[in-house]
């Protein structure tokens, strides 16, 4: 360090520091419009940085600062060294990344990595910078010098307000995932100590503190591309395409946004790790993101790009949706990266989704068109189609083929509607041997922009039948909380209860094969994800057969036992030690939540519809758990009231729904002691 003033005669205090550990003592030296080098040797057990404060008071005025010296771990540094990189692909194309982990010496060390390949698209949406703090203790700053005014109450006090005031942090790991951050790993300790220095009293102003924050915590270094193998554009030959006959034509039909996600890859003896993938077939730019580390967390964060390309490439630039009615053009670019100028044609194909047939009713005004680009250049051709009002799912096929070249790709794409699904029901209650004329209103009186989707007559003789059809729909669910979970376990524990009260059901089911009990739209479970929020009614059985093989498909036991285990698993897996289950495992415990599940298990134990052995001890040892977190809050809500309420106004307290909730929960488990 090197201390200098232009002033003369000046009484200089200085003291380093590393944490809370002081460095050296109080020192002294006097500076008069010089410098002065002052030497402290820089030891492995100063890593993760050191800080320096100094002050000195001249012409009743105080000076002071407050600096840090970074001393990086170079020690915990990994080099992830790209053996093979290709960095242009075919779409489609099976690749291998070979990496070699080495230590800071260069040596190969044993390491875990995570390591993904997504398309570099989503980076300008939502941006996904990846940090690795470290998980050692760190220096961040100490504070500064505080001088107080010479009277009475602060006379003979040179203090430092916090001087040793450090914050010894434990970094944790923060993966961000597209703003999805993922921080819950290592600990984080904040340690403070107060000291007053006694001493001689200077006159002067009082001084606000100069301590200056130093961020100690180091970035992640990038490892460069060491050993990367650059890939030549030594892509073979295709065969020569018949400019006539497009059906030979290979379409691009994968385009996940997600090459792969691979969050534990382990190194062999010689650090090195392989990742073997297949990238999909989108025509984009590639963002490859890798972190390693070590148990003793030695650690690097690396990225690199690729693209995927082909000589000739078709790329429709389609919407996400057509709507009814609409009158649009799709624009397609076509790009020739080849030396010479290519000639050819391009062609629309609009299928049916499900049957993958072409369909008759869309507009389109040419569906074949003549290009030509040049050779290294890009060009456009258009298609205008017109959307009939037939809200039904299409496949969107194109493709084009030039001398030599072809390429091509197909998307589904919904058709929404621009009107809305209204469904009225009306209930008819008739005796035996009697006869009775009801009036549909929605049927006598229409709407003129009304179109009729279907009509539906239904007749039982036994109304639980409503109830029963409507099992299948609670039989799975979409979402990962625990309280559909349970919803779902209920349906389908009521539905064994059935298939043991009724074994002609399962002969039924048995006398059904497997693809009888799926209809079209479940047999694609692409175009079920695209329809399910937009249009659901096509999700529904087409006609009461596949209605009842669908209900018959909810009574193999089997199948039930099957689902019936995965959820029991994620009940346990959500439930807390304290016994309270949450909305989403990993949340923070609810009572509302935990009580409802309660009284679903009651209920199935009321009905002894729980009859697998394994799932009634699990629920057993679950119940006993929740049991006792339900007790334990009822009980802090009752000591909570208490201390608020008078006792005139808890003889009038009416409980709230919690409580309600509690009592009503607790019934189904009287066997259990309750709380005193």
């Amino acid at each position: 360090f090197i201390f200098g003033t232009s002033q003369k005669d000046v009484l200089f205090w200085y003291e380093i520091f590393q944490g809370d550990r002081p460095l050296t003592d109080e020192r002294r030296i006097t500076l008069s419009q010089n410098s002065q080098i002052v030497e402290f040797p820089i030891t492995a057990e100063n890593r993760g940085g050191i800080s320096i404060r100094y002050f000195f008071v001249k012409d009743n005025q105080s000076y002071s600062n407050t600096t840090g010296v970074h001393v990086p771990y170079e020690n915990k540094h990994l080099d992830i060294k790209y053996e093979s990189f290709r960095d242009k692909l075919q779409p489609g194309e099976q690749e291998t990344i070979r990496l070699k982990i080495l230590d800071h010496n260069g040596q190969p060390v044993n390491a875990e990595l995570l390591a993904t390949l997504y398309d570099e698209s989503l980076d300008a949406i939502r941006s996904n910078v990846w940090q690795l703090y470290y998980l050692y203790d760190s220096n961040p700053y100490c504070n500064g010098y505080h001088i107080y005014r010479f009277d009475t109450a602060h006379r003979g006090l040179l203090s430092i307000e916090n001087p040793s005031s450090y914050y010894t942090y434990s970094f944790r790991l923060i993966l961000n995932w597209f703003s999805h951050r993922i921080q819950h790993f290592g600990r984080q300790n904040i340690l403070m100590r107060n000291m007053v220095f006694g001493g001689s009293a200077f006159g002067g102003m009082m001084m606000a503190s100069a301590s200056a924050p130093m961020g100690m915590a180091m970035a992640s270094p990038m490892t460069g591309m060491m050993g990367m193998m650059m890939a030549q554009d030594n892509v073979p030959t295709p065969p020569q395409a018949d400019s006539a006959n497009f059906e030979t034509v290979k379409v691009r039909e994968n385009f996940s946004e997600t090459a792969f996600f691979e969050p534990h890859l382990v190194t062999d003896s010689e650090g090195n790790i392989l990742i073997e993938f297949t990238i999909p077939e989108s025509l984009t730019k590639w963002h490859f993101k890798a972190v390693a580390h070590t148990k003793d967390m030695q650690h690097s964060i690396s990225e690199n790009h690729l693209i995927t390309q082909k000589s000739f490439m078709v790329e429709p630039n389609l919407p996400r949706f057509f709507m009814e009615g609409d009158q649009i053009t799709i624009p397609v670019k076509i790009s020739n990266l080849t030396d010479q100028p290519l000639s050819g044609k391009a062609k629309i194909a609009i299928l049916d989704a499900q049957t993958q047939a072409p369909v008759e009713d869309y507009g389109i005004d040419l569906t074949t068109k003549e290009f030509t680009v040049d050779a290294n250049h890009t060009g456009i051709t258009e298609f205008a189609i017109a959307i009939p009002k037939r809200p039904e799912p299409v496949i969107v096929k194109i493709v084009g083929i030039s001398d030599g070249y072809s390429d091509g790709s197909q998307k589904y794409v919904p058709v929404l509607t621009t009107r809305t699904l209204i469904t009225e029901s009306q209930s008819f209650n008739i005796r035996a041997h009697q006869t009775k004329q009801f009036t549909v209103e929605g049927l006598r009186q229409q709407s003129q922009t009304q179109d009729n989707q279907s009509f539906t007559f239904e007749f039982t003789s036994n109304p639980a039948w409503m109830a029963f059809m409507a099992l299948p729909s609670l039989r799975e669910t979409t979402s990962d909380n625990l309280h559909s979970v349970m919803s779902a376990y209920y349906a389908n524990s009521v539905a064994r209860k059935i298939i043991t009260s009724n074994p002609g059901l399962e002969a039924t089911y048995n006398a059904l094969s497997e693809e009888d009990l799926k209809s079209p739209l479940e047999k694609n479970q692409e175009l079920k994800n695209i329809l399910l929020n937009e249009t659901p009614w096509l999700l529904y059985a087409k006609n009461e057969s596949e209605g009842m093989k669908k209900l018959a498909h909810l009574f193999n036991k089997k199948a039930v036992d099957d689902v019936n285990s995965v959820y029991i698993k994620k009940l346990k897996e959500g439930q807390y030690y304290d016994g309270g289950w949450p909305w989403h495992k990993g949340m923070k415990q609810n009572q509302f939540i935990t009580q409802d599940i309660l009284i679903d298990l009651g209920r199935l134990r009321k009905l002894d519809a729980i009859e697998n052995e394994y799932d009634r001890k699990a629920i057993e040892q679950m119940t006993k758990l929740a049991i006792g977190y339900i007790d334990k809050q009822l009980e802090e809500d009752y000591k909570d009231l208490k201390e608020r309420l008078k006792p005139e106004e808890l003889e009038t307290y009416f409980p709230g729904y919690y409580a309600i909730q509690y009592f009503y929960a607790r019934s189904y488990f009287t066997e259990l002691p309750l709380p005193q």
